[in-house]
């Protein structure tokens, strides 16, 4: 052994005796440091070098000595001497942490050097949010139990104190760590931590555990997949790799997934279905502002598809086109057109979703946090409609107080209908259908030809979302599902119904709702459906 790896090692147990000293010794007190200079004592470290060392760490700003007192009452040779210290931190908890993870102080430098052994491998904000979630997990002394059982050192568990700092502090000195062993240890307690034993057995609630620490984890490339922590590196290719604590690696064609991640994705994705759709149909009021919208959307995307936890999305995404305006002249050099496009666009969107379906709560809180960009897309598309689309709203709303003309009593006709003959006038009639807010759905006249749905029942939140997005283009049976929260098999069951008691109920012919395999659903443009207030 060299001199320094000596010295290293004598510091080192000063360093942990002068810390066990401080978890008994109340915090207004100073501690007291007894140096025995008996010839019988058998500590690992002569008192001389004891108290040489005590110098050191003053020498190095981590403590202060008040005061010595000397008791020589035991004989001519031996005698006792206590040291009473300050404690002067941060310096003296950042030189421990040094220490115990393999490094020394360097004697050229005032201060305790924040070397690149001190970085953890994990964010210390993450470690704290970790920390917290499993210091709610058990009581202070089954937390120790569990932290010697993961492995633990116990001069490293510092109680009684706040039961999360406690663990902050394991989990802080086992990240800063370059020890193979302490870095086992920190997997086995973070993956402990996810265990369903941890909660009486409640899988769910162990999961939901480990949801939140992905959340914290993905920063620093760390993912928790079935229980195993996994860290991530890039080889030379720039493949990613990911290996757990016993050398186990996931295979390259294998993808992470994060959840929450995945919905994001989803999320501008399908504004950008809707911002593309909205410029096919209106094209001729459009400025370069939609560009701007455009670019920020897939800024986002591919800022996200960067990260980890995509599933593999980022190889089979491709940018649709470079600039919104125009792309229509674009995808034709493509030999694409519009329906093309739009079958692309989904078919991304499909992949989306078939790797995590996305959570409506996770949905709606992206939208609410980003609620300034997402209300900038509609106010532009609301103050950018075509002149035709704008007719066509104006003329939706005002066919719902029409004005009738009473021309001669008692007849009562209603103008322009009275130079149609009586069978094109009768076809109208069946074409233009209503529905109002309670969930009426019927033609005129309403007493004769009326499907009665409630207001919260599941068939008119299907046929009101169809109106409401007016869904004139077949839209994919899996969005479908997706937006109203059902099972493909179990919705087209439903508009079958839908159909088929509506064709009753009005005695009319077509289907309201049309379906085509492999497309999806959509009005039925031989009708024009109107919302009704009342």
């Amino acid at each position: 052994m060299t001199p320094e790896e000596k010295f290293k090692k004598e510091v080192r147990f000063v360093l942990r005796q002068i810390k066990e000293k401080q978890l008994y010794t109340p915090k207004e007190k100073p501690i007291e440091y007894f140096v025995d200079y008996s010839r019988s004592s058998r500590l690992p470290i002569s008192p001389d070098k004891e108290e040489l060392i005590i110098g050191k760490l003053e020498e190095w700003g981590t403590i202060k000595i008040q005061r010595r007192e000397r008791d020589e009452s035991l004989n001519d040779i031996s005698f006792c001497e206590s040291f009473y210290l300050e404690i002067l931190q941060p310096k003296f908890d950042e030189l421990y942490r040094l220490y115990e993870s393999g490094g020394s102080y360097t004697e050229n430098q005032i201060t305790v050097p924040e070397s690149k052994k001190l970085q953890p491998i994990i964010k210390t904000k993450s470690l704290e949010l970790i920390a917290k979630e499993i210091g709610e997990i058990d009581t202070g002394a089954n937390l120790i139990d569990f932290l010697t059982g993961c492995g633990v050192d116990n001069n490293l568990i510092e109680y009684p104190q706040t039961k999360w700092r406690m663990v902050y502090s394991v989990l802080l000195t086992l990240a800063s760590s370059r020890n193979k062993e302490d870095k086992r240890t920190l997997f086995k307690i973070i993956e402990g931590a996810c265990h369903p034993l941890m909660y009486n057995g409640d899988k769910n609630l162990a999961k939901k555990t480990a949801d939140k620490f992905n959340s914290f984890l993905e920063y620093d490339n760390f993912f928790i997949k079935n229980g195993v922590l996994w860290e991530g590196w890039e080889d030379p290719s720039g493949m990613m790799m990911w290996g757990d604590k016993d050398g186990n690696r996931i295979e390259p064609d294998v993808y992470l997934i994060l959840p929450k991640k995945i919905d994001e994705i989803y999320v501008y994705w399908n504004e950008l279905i809707k911002l593309t759709k909205f410029y096919f149909n209106n094209k001729d009021s459009q400025d370069d502002e939609i560009n701007d919208i455009y670019f920020e959307i897939i800024a986002n995307v591919e800022k996200l598809l960067e990260g980890n936890g995509c599933g593999g999305l980022k190889e089979q995404y491709k940018k649709p086109f470079r600039n919104i305006i125009g792309c229509e002249f674009e995808i034709q050099k493509q030999g694409l057109n519009a329906d093309s496009l739009f079958v692309n666009l989904y078919d991304f969107l499909g992949k989306i979703t078939e790797l995590s379906l996305p959570d409506k709560n996770n949905v709606e809180k992206i939208k609410k946090d980003n609620a300034t960009f997402f209300s900038k897309i509609q106010n532009y598309m609301a103050q950018h409609l075509s002149k035709k689309e704008l007719t066509q709203e104006l003329s939706e709303q005002e066919s719902s107080t029409a004005k009738i003309e009473i021309t001669k009593m008692p007849d009562i006709k209603i103008k322009g209908l009275e130079k149609l003959p009586k069978r094109e006038k009768k076809q109208i009639q069946e074409n233009v259908l209503y529905l109002n807010r309670v969930g009426d759905f019927y033609r005129e006249p309403k007493e004769k030809h009326c499907y009665p749905m409630s207001e919260s029942e599941g068939r008119h939140k299907i046929v009101r979302y169809f109106v409401e997005n007016k869904i004139y283009d077949y839209y994919p049976t899996r969005e479908l599902a997706i937006a109203l929260e059902k099972d493909e098999t179990s919705l087209m069951k439903e508009i079958g119904k839908i159909n088929t008691i509506i064709q009753t109920k009005l005695k009319i012919k077509g289907k309201i709702l049309d379906g085509k395999r492999g497309s999806g659903y959509r009005i039925n443009p031989n009708y024009k459906i109107i919302l009704k207030n009342g």
